[in-house]
């Protein structure tokens, strides 16, 4: 059985290529953009129909989406 510290040379996970990772970061913005025109208009539409709760659960959502798609 191996030991924790023993020096190893298996490659576990291999580089993503620049194709790879400029089609997950398109997607990534365009996640991240659905999100806010989204929490933008339920805003709106809850404050005209003067939900006040519904406005600070639909800004802590989606600044938490928001939050963890930049820490992504």
């Amino acid at each position: 059985m191996a030991a924790v510290n023993d020096p190893s040379h298996l490659v576990l996970a291999r580089p993503s290529t620049p194709t790879e990772s400029g089609f997950v970061h398109i997607l990534m913005i365009i996640a991240v953009s659905v999100v806010l025109i989204g929490a933008i208009i339920g805003i709106v539409i809850a404050v005209s129909a003067g939900q006040s709760e519904t406005v600070l659960g639909i800004a802590l959502i989606g600044g938490g989406l928001l939050c963890a798609a930049a820490l992504c």
